[in-house]
């Protein structure tokens, strides 16, 4: 399923889909660099569902503690010629689960940076908005952690836990759209899926060794945000 998202968003981003959004002549004298923040939902194709990061905030960030309402998705672009642009942005996340049994995920932390290359397409719907379509494939890297559970006491006490560490490459693409506010102002949403080549950092000589478990390497996340072009 992983290499079929990839795959289909390959499809939509090739030259042959072009010819059927090429209303984009008007922004050639628009302004060349975009700053976008929002919040950031992730689904980790587990039994977990998708869900809002409720923290808030990034960890790129050293800020103890930070309220809610704090974006945790940040990302800044520069159109570098005509519908193409290039982009950097940083996402966070993390979320604590009931583990059931051995191999579940406790707690899950999560940390993204993405350089991507995007490609965009207009439609104008009146003479103040417009909506704009983005494809953008890009190279990932991710850090952070997971707790696996692995032992308990007769108490049901969780006695001991791999913090398994993220740290990986990944590549994925992002689909997004936007209603643009007199060429300026942009309010909308973008969905991703990332693979990770992520490695197993669980110690096989430990006594908890639990061999069927795999590290997450699929990632499908959800960023509403906002953003203004200068």
């Amino acid at each position: 399923m992983k290499w079929l998202l990839l795959l289909c968003v390959g499809i939509i981003y090739s030259d042959s889909f072009s010819a059927t959004l090429s209303d984009s002549t008007s922004y050639k004298k628009q302004h060349k660099n975009l700053i976008e923040i929002g919040y950031s939902a992730a689904w980790f194709f587990d039994k977990h569902p998708m869900a809002f990061y409720k923290e808030g905030g990034l960890d790129l960030i050293p800020v103890m503690s930070l309220p809610s309402w704090m974006p945790s998705y940040i990302k800044y672009s520069r159109i570098i010629h005509k519908q193409i642009d290039l982009g950097l942005s940083n996402y966070s996340f993390a979320e604590s689960y009931i583990p059931f049994q051995k191999g579940d995920i406790w707690i899950r932390s999560v940390n993204d940076v993405t350089i991507s290359i995007g490609r965009s397409f207009f439609r104008n719907l009146n003479q103040f908005t417009n909506l704009k379509y983005s494809f953008s494939p890009g190279v990932s890297y991710r850090w952070g952690t997971e707790w696996v559970y692995l032992a308990e006491n007769d108490y049901h006490d969780v006695i001991y836990t791999c913090m398994c560490d993220y740290n990986s490459i990944g590549l994925g693409s992002t689909g997004s759209i936007d209603f643009v506010l007199k060429k300026r102002l942009y309010f909308g949403g973008s969905a991703g899926y990332t693979y990770y080549f992520e490695k197993s950092k669980m110690n096989p000589n430990s006594p908890y060794y639990f061999k069927a478990y795999r590290p997450n390497r699929d990632v499908f996340v959800f960023h509403p945000r906002l953003g203004v072009m200068f």
